[in-house]
C-alpha cells in the first residue's frame, strides 16, 4: 500500500515529463517495451510480463529526462519489481495491464502530459485493485479503536520496501 502511494506521487509526474521530453528513439523504445509485455502475457509468461512491466516503468523515468527522478526509480527498482508481480499473481495473464500501458504510450507519443499523468494514475490504481489493495480504505480502518495508543509491537509488513543505494548500470 505504501509503495503504491509513493508510486502514485512519482510515476504520473515522470510519465508527464516523458510526454514532453522523449525523443523519437525513446518513443520507439517505449513502444517496443510495451510490445514485450503484450507478448509475454500472450504466452502466459508471468515472470517475463512482470519484467517487461518493470522495464516500461523504469524507461518512463529515464525518458523524463530528470536525473533526480531516474535516481529515485533506481532506488525503488527492487521494491517496484516485487510489487509488479502481485497483480499477475492475483489475476494471471489478464490483458488489462496491456490496455492500461497502451493508454500511457498513446499519451506519451502524442506529447499529452496531462493525459500521460492521468493514464499512469489510472493504471496504478487499477494495479492496486488487482493486487487486493484498497486505497479508499484508511490503513487503520480495521483497528478496534483508532484513538487508543498502540502499545503492541509492530507487525512486519511483507510488502514494505526500503531504499537502497543505486547500482551502476541499472538502466543499461
Amino acid at each position: 500500500r505504501q509503495l503504491i502511494e509513493l508510486r502514485l506521487v512519482l510515476e504520473p509526474g515522470w510519465a508527464a515529463l516523458a510526454a514532453v521530453r522523449a525523443d523519437d528513439s525513446g518513443l520507439r523504445q517505449l513502444q517496443w517495451t510495451q510490445s514485450q509485455l503484450a507478448h509475454a502475457l500472450d504466452r502466459s509468461d508471468l515472470l517475463a510480463a512482470a519484467d517487461a512491466d518493470l522495464q516500461f516503468h523504469l524507461l518512463l523515468a529515464q525518458l523524463s529526462g530528470n536525473p533526480g527522478l531516474v535516481a529515485m526509480a533506481r532506488q525503488l527498482e527492487l521494491a517496484i519489481s516485487h510489487s509488479l508481480r502481485l497483480p499477475f499473481a492475483w489475476s494471471g495473464a489478464d490483458d488489462q495491464p496491456v490496455r492500461e500501458h497502451d493508454a500511457i504510450v498513446q499519451a506519451v507519443c502524442a506529447g499529452d502530459a496531462p493525459g500521460a499523468a492521468g493514464a499512469m494514475r489510472a493504471h496504478l490504481l487499477s494495479a492496486a485493485r488487482r493486487s487486493g489493495i484498497d486505497l479508499d480504505t484508511p490503513d487503520d480502518a480495521t483497528a478496534p479503536d483508532a484513538t487508543a495508543p498502540d502499545t503492541s509491537a509492530p507487525d512486519p509488513d511483507p510488502l514494505s520496501f526500503r531504499l537502497i543505494p543505486p547500482s551502476e548500470g541499472a538502466f543499461a
